[in-house]
């Protein structure tokens, strides 16, 4: 579960990790073993997080499993 404040979503549920932490999972885990990652709520038109920065931090945070 990621920290709410980063992707926009209809509700916040708060002690998610930070994208930095996310990323270092993922970047831990060997290549080819994650079959799957599941974006479970993405709420376009946020005035707080605009679109494009959200999708950024939604590509580098998986970047290690692109590879």
């Amino acid at each position: 579960m990621l920290e709410p404040g980063y992707i926009p979503a209809a509700y916040r549920v708060g002690g998610g990790l930070l994208p930095h932490q996310i990323a270092a999972i993922f970047a831990a885990l060997s290549s080819g073993s994650v079959r799957g990652v599941e974006l479970a709520e993405f709420e376009a038109g946020d005035t707080e997080v605009p679109e494009r920065v959200s999708v950024e931090l939604i590509v580098e945070t998986l970047q290690h499993l692109l590879r």
